[in-house]
């Protein structure tokens, strides 16, 4: 029985090492390049950031215009 046991865990530790090894294996097979669309997504990403920007600057102007006309 004890032997079996030995088995089993050393069984298990194999697989374990294996999982770990080719799970690492797998991440650095990944190269860093980004493709076509990683690029066109960050770019959309960039120009909604950029819509935001230029809405939240026309909210403030249109503030300002408010309270300069409203303090007369």
């Amino acid at each position: 029985m004890k032997k079996l046991m030995n088995s089993q865990a050393v069984a298990r530790v194999m697989l374990m090492l294996l999982v770990g090894i080719g799970g690492s294996s797998l991440l650095t097979a990944c190269d860093r390049n980004e493709g076509p669309m990683e690029e066109m997504g960050e770019s959309m990403d960039q120009g909604i950031e950029n819509a935001k920007d230029s809405y939240n600057e026309g909210v403030e102007e249109v503030k300002d215009e408010i309270d300069d006309h409203s303090s007369n």
